[in-house]
């Protein structure tokens, strides 16, 4: 896991890197004058969030075919065989029962669903984005409004990959895969343990991912209602209600970045820590993290309602009533979920904590399918406020009003670069 995390971060660095690099206009410039029709839209940071993306799924489905399909036919418990002399008691608490097993299959096949129509909405923002700008050149260079939506958009696939990639973390250890039936009792409850914690750093990363694209949606939602103030006194009103908004969603984005390289490392960096400093070994400070955590996610939410509260007239032509839901709807519902199937299915019902996490993680993959459906119907790329909200991230830029711009239209377009 410490070198697959490390690849995936470095990935992931290095595709922000270059996300950057493409919203100069000397970059992409030189791609759409130097490269074919193909690189010219395979270079662009969405094609390769995509490709990443799908062979991410694609060697999930094919460890899930091999393993849990194939060995133990559709998770037969005939075929299941944890090792000898494991107590009976331990046996039960991973054991997985007819309709979580039915529930869990099934959720296996919304994850495809969900990055299919993701990439179809994707591909419409794009096409859209190509008429707009077909005569100023750049084509495939995003628009600032379709560039923060896309982000926006890809949020319920990458959750839905970590949420599948957790739904196996639970098969393995349910199922003693690999060599798990050759080992003593005591060996494969400690790689129960060990397959949990990777569980929960799944889901750390994509909280991570989560709380970008609130910074996302937050900065479109500004930077729009900013288009739409009169005078210099309410812009810089708005100014500083929109640094204000911004602030929480920074602690917000800056703590599950911590907190995600936290749990994806901690099992190797802690193992030294530990025996000296109680507060380095797994799961100590797991209670104030997750207590963190919600505080920092409860005042981003609670930016964001004020805001759309504040602003509600000038945000009318964003059409934001669809786009609040479906941000609101995937935040509360990831904590506000998993402490609640806590309660009825660990306290009430008597499942186990590995059986809990395989209900929430198969629950979570198949809500993110109509969360995919609701976000193509919130961010229509046919939106008129696309075309004008925002500039084309190339080069250094201002919004054009202040004491010169007092005549300035309702019109979104009021975006120039600058110059000396």
């Amino acid at each position: 896991m410490y070198v697959a995390g490390l690849c995936f971060i470095g990935f992931v660095a290095a595709w922000a890197y270059w996300q950057c690099l493409l919203r100069c206009d000397g970059v992409q410039d030189r791609l759409h004058s130097d490269f074919p029709q193909l690189l010219k839209v395979g270079f662009q940071w969405y094609s390769i969030c995509y490709i990443a993306l799908a062979i991410l799924i694609f060697k999930i489905l094919c460890d899930i075919t091999l393993y849990e399909i194939m060995e133990f036919s559709w998770l037969n418990p005939e075929f299941i065989h944890f090792p000898k002399h494991m107590a009976s008691s331990e046996i039960q608490k991973l054991s997985i029962p007819v309709w979580l097993r039915l529930l869990s299959v099934a959720s296996v096949f919304f994850v495809p669903a969900t990055f299919a129509v993701s990439l179809a909405h994707t591909i419409q923002h794009v096409q859209q984005n190509v008429r707009t700008k077909a005569e100023q050149g750049r084509a495939y260079q995003l628009l600032r409004s379709h560039d923060y939506a896309l982000q926006v958009i890809a949020l319920p696939v990458v959750y839905g990959i970590m949420s599948l990639r957790c739904t196996d973390r639970c098969w393995m250890v349910m199922t003693a895969s690999g060599r798990g039936a050759s080992m003593s009792a005591d060996q494969y409850l400690n790689r129960t343990v060990h397959e949990m914690e990777v569980y929960e750093a799944n889901y750390e990363v994509a909280d991570l991912y989560e709380a970008w694209a609130l910074w996302a949606f937050s900065r479109v939602c500004t930077r729009f209602v900013k288009t739409k103030l009169q005078g210099p006194e309410s812009l810089r009103l708005g100014t500083m209600l929109e640094n204000s908004t911004l602030l929480g969603i920074k602690f917000f984005v800056g703590f599950y970045m911590f907190k995600a390289l936290f749990y994806v490392f901690r099992n190797y960096w802690t193992r030294g820590l530990c025996a000296s400093s109680s507060w380095a070994c797994v799961g100590v400070g797991d209670p104030y993290l997750n207590g963190a955590a919600f505080l920092v996610s409860t005042i981003a939410i609670a930016n964001i309602v004020s805001f759309e509260g504040a602003f509600h007239e000038e945000l009318r032509d964003f059409e934001p009533k669809l786009k609040f839901i479906g941000v609101k709807l995937l935040v509360s519902a990831c904590f506000m979920q998993k402490a609640a199937f806590a309660f009825i299915f660990g306290s009430l019902a008597g499942y186990s904590e590995v059986q809990v996490n395989l209900i929430y993680s198969s629950m979570i993959s198949i809500e993110l399918f109509p969360i995919a459906l609701l976000k193509w119907r919130a961010w229509k790329p046919s939106q008129p406020w696309y075309r004008s909200a925002l500039p084309s991230p190339g080069g250094a830029r201002r919004l054009s009003w202040g004491a010169e711009s007092t005549n300035q239209s309702n019109e979104l377009g009021r975006l120039e670069p600058l110059t000396t």
